[in-house]
C-alpha cells in the first residue's frame, strides 16, 4: 500500500513538471495573405509586443510564411504591416505552439489621399545606418504598426495610417531604445523623422 502510494505521489510530481516545462515556451506560425483566402505578401512585418519590449519578429518569405520559433507563454500584442497594406494589430494569447494566419487589406489609391506615413533615416552616431532597428508606431500606448529600415542606408518608411498624433518607438540590437512622442501624421503628407540611436 505504501510503494503505491509513493509511486502515485511521484507520477503525480513528473506530470506537474511535464506541463510547467512545456508551458514556458511555444511557437507561432501561419501564413500573411492579401485578404481571407488571398495570396500570401512576402516581406510582410511579424512582431510581438510585450509591454514595451519586442518579444519576437519575423518577416514572411514566399507564400506569405512566418515562423516565431521560441516565444514565451503569455499575452501579446501582435502587429502584421506590409508596404501597401493597412497594418493589423490584434491581441493574442501564446499557450504552446499557436498556428496563426493573418490577411490585411490592400490600400487603393483613394486610401492613400487620406492616410499619412512617417519616413526618415535610423543612424547611430557618425552618421552610421542602423538597417536592424525596428520601428514601432503606437496611439497612445497602443502599437499599431511596425517597419525596418529598406535598406542598408537606414532609411525607413512607417506608411500608411490615419491623421493623428502618435508616438514612434525604435529598437536595435546593442542601441537603447529611442522614443519620439508627438509625432503628428497629416492626410496625405510624408512626416520626416530622423531617428538617432545611442549605444547602450
Amino acid at each position: 500500500m505504501r510503494t503505491y502510494k509513493v509511486l502515485t505521489v511521484v507520477m503525480m510530481v513528473m506530470a506537474l513538471l511535464s506541463l510547467a516545462l512545456g508551458a514556458e515556451a511555444g511557437s507561432m506560425s501561419g501564413t500573411v495573405t492579401a485578404g481571407a483566402g488571398g495570396p500570401g505578401i512576402s516581406k510582410a512585418l511579424v512582431v510581438l509586443v510585450s509591454g514595451n519590449s519586442v518579444a519576437a519578429m519575423a518577416k514572411t518569405v514566399s507564400g506569405g510564411r512566418y515562423e516565431l520559433p521560441a516565444v514565451a507563454n503569455g499575452s501579446y500584442k501582435l502587429v502584421v504591416s506590409a508596404n501597401g497594406y493597412s497594418s493589423k494589430a490584434d491581441g493574442i494569447t501564446v499557450n504552446g505552439d499557436l498556428a496563426l494566419n493573418v490577411a490585411l487589406t490592400k490600400l487603393s489609391g483613394t486610401d492613400f489621399k487620406n492616410l499619412g506615413r512617417v519616413v526618415g533615416f535610423v543612424k547611430a552616431a557618425g552618421n552610421k545606418p542602423v538597417p536592424k532597428a525596428l520601428l514601432l508606431l503606437k496611439k497612445g500606448t497602443v502599437p499599431i504598426g511596425a517597419a525596418q529600415p529598406q535598406n542598408a542606408t537606414g532609411v525607413y518608411e512607417l506608411q500608411w495610417y490615419a491623421p493623428g498624433t502618435y508616438t514612434v518607438v525604435v529598437v536595435a540590437p546593442g542601441f537603447a531604445t529611442a522614443t519620439y512622442a508627438n509625432q503628428k501624421i497629416s492626410a496625405g503628407e510624408s512626416l520626416w523623422l530622423d531617428v538617432e540611436l545611442q549605444p547602450k
